[in-house]
């Protein structure tokens, strides 16, 4: 299967976990829509930037672990809008990327790359919850909310 599939098969799923139904989620992967993304300019920001980023996870020899995690992330930061400002403005882009730059807002490969950067900060700085530090910053490992947050979306980039 290729990555275009899976992140079309991901974004199905996680709309369907949404309620979308049929008609909503083929516009969300087809969305024309400038603030959206859609399943396959993703595809190719995930398919580059992770395939030359340095591993995140070590069993993750297809990288298919890292790239579920990254949609799942997409999906519960930003719900797919290119444009998502959180924090008072603070976290960008898809990936809700504290401190990011602007480019993040229009170039989802800048994204993709400043996500990988925080997730594998993260991954190292708590390996028990390894998206708690994304999820919640420096208190993440010890914050209940990011522990659950981080558990959800392993047990998706795992398939379980």
């Amino acid at each position: 299967m290729n990555l275009t599939s899976i992140c079309v098969a991901v974004a199905m799923q996680l709309a369907s976990m949404s309620g979308l139904n049929q008609t909503q989620t083929e516009r969300l992967i087809l969305s024309q829509d400038p603030n959206v993304v859609n399943a396959r300019e993703i595809a190719d920001a995930i398919d580059e930037e992770t395939r030359t980023f340095e591993p995140i996870f070590r069993n993750d020899p297809n990288l298919t672990k890292v790239r579920r995690l990254l949609v799942k992330t997409m999906k519960e930061e930003s719900n797919f809008v290119r444009t998502a400002l959180g924090d008072s403005g603070r976290s960008k882009c898809l990936l809700q990327v504290w401190g990011a730059p602007e480019s993040t807002l229009t170039d989802v490969r800048a994204c993709v790359r400043a996500g990988l950067v925080i997730l594998k900060w993260s991954v190292k700085s708590c390996p028990q919850y390894p998206v708690a530090g994304y999820a919640s910053g420096m208190v993440g490992c010890r914050s209940e909310v990011a522990q659950r947050i981080s558990n959800r979306r392993m047990a998706f980039a795992e398939g379980r």
